[in-house]
């Protein structure tokens, strides 16, 4: 697998290409073989072989948008390791790869290379005593890494901690002990009024809160705890501010703490989030100028789209056609799939809504009802594409 990444790109661009979708594959073949298995040997076996040299050299010298959730995973997947591993990494010198990182425009590909290094991290934490200095703080202050993760990536770095926490019972009770749905409900219902220090107090409370949402529902089954948030205002709340507020004070909190509430649900979380009618404020959030802001918005959008689509004849006209349609969603989703400057999974999910919303009827503009449906089949080939049903 090694000398498969570091074939050289030579040739014309569709050689090149070829050559990039073949490492892709190594890499989900590398993700196939150690997920979800501690096989620690193994691990240690790839290493030694210079597996981790080759794609540590390709996430520092290829473009940034080349680089795809199948690269950093499977470099990622090495750091959820034993602290041995972690100390075979650290030996390879990964936190310049992982650092240019930062700069990715997908943020699940910057999310997994925050994990990795917080893996890595915590290993070299956990080898040598608390009262001496972190035994990598020179190697990641040498790559202006100390500057990286105290900017906003510090507040992601906290919720993933917490949410990991949180997948413990007794770690979550911990965490909600001092949570207030009602309070937060509150919290959020304020305007930014008052004086310029009066609002940064407000924001900084609102945002803090919504990262507490996010960080305690991220990647966990919890109908009953969605629907207490659903039921305490709190999504009443966030939708008034996606409506209401300027854009630019909207932060990536807030489009977090709902996008989570449409993730890992129930119909019957999605059809109360659904009967809050949610379309107006965030398609509305689609104009963003941020691009992470707008990847949750249109999740978020999709995900309860889909409860029309799943309850539904797929003969039938999309329930939730109209209502999106009644508030200039049609175009919009046109005019983001149109846009130069979203990633490609922006593009992908929005291909998605449409293709969705206009089952059993005709795309009327054959222009871009070429473009989507000639998008959506190339997502049927995409190596890299693992949404594909």
């Amino acid at each position: 697998m090694k000398n498969e990444l570091e074939i050289v790109e030579r040739g014309t661009e569709l050689q090149k290409d070829e050559i990039r979708q073949k490492k892709i594959k190594i890499c989900q073949k590398i993700i196939s073989i150690f997920i979800g298995k501690e096989n620690n040997e193994g691990k240690k076996l790839a290493i030694e072989s210079g597996i981790i040299d080759a794609l540590l050299h390709l996430h520092i010298t290829y473009q940034l948008d080349k680089i795809t959730i199948s690269h950093i995973w499977a470099l990622y997947i090495f750091t959820n390791s034993s602290d041995k591993i972690a100390q075979l990494l650290v030996s390879k010198n990964p936190f310049q790869a992982l650092f240019r990182l930062f700069d990715h425009p997908n943020i699940f590909v910057v999310n997994r290379a925050v994990a990795s290094i917080y893996n890595i991290l915590i290993a070299g934490s956990n080898t040598t005593a608390t009262s001496e200095p972190h035994p990598h703080f020179a190697t990641v202050q040498a790559f202006d890494g100390i500057q990286k993760l105290s900017k906003d990536d510090e507040k992601v770095f906290a919720k993933n901690a917490l949410s990991q926490l949180a997948q413990n019972s007794a770690n979550l009770a911990e965490i909600m002990k001092d949570v207030d749905l009602d309070q937060i409900a509150n919290n959020l219902q304020k305007k930014l009024d008052g004086n310029e220090e009066q609002q940064k107090q407000i924001q900084i409370q609102q945002d803090g809160d919504c990262w507490i949402l996010a960080s305690i529902l991220s990647e966990r089954e919890d109908d009953e705890l969605r629907l207490r948030i659903i039921n305490s205002g709190i999504v009443d709340a966030l939708l008034n501010i996606f409506l209401t507020r300027d854009l630019n004070t909207i932060t990536r909190a807030f489009s977090q703490a709902f996008f989570v509430l449409t993730t890992n649900s129930s119909d019957e979380i999605d059809q109360s989030l659904y009967e809050k009618h949610p379309y107006p404020a965030l398609i509305r959030l689609l104009n963003h100028p941020n691009n992470d802001i707008t990847d949750d918005t249109i999740s978020s959008i999709y995900n309860i789209m889909i409860l029309g689509t799943d309850t539904t004849s797929i003969s039938e006209k999309h329930p939730h056609f109209a209502e999106i349609q009644s508030c200039d969603g049609i175009r919009k989703f046109f005019d983001l799939f149109k846009r130069n400057d979203i990633t490609k999974r922006i593009k992908n999910i929005t291909s998605r809504c449409l293709g969705n919303l206009f089952r059993a009827q005709e795309i009327p503009d054959k222009q871009l009802r070429t473009e989507i449906i000639a998008h959506l089949k190339a997502l049927l080939k995409d190596p890299d594409d693992w949404e594909k049903n």
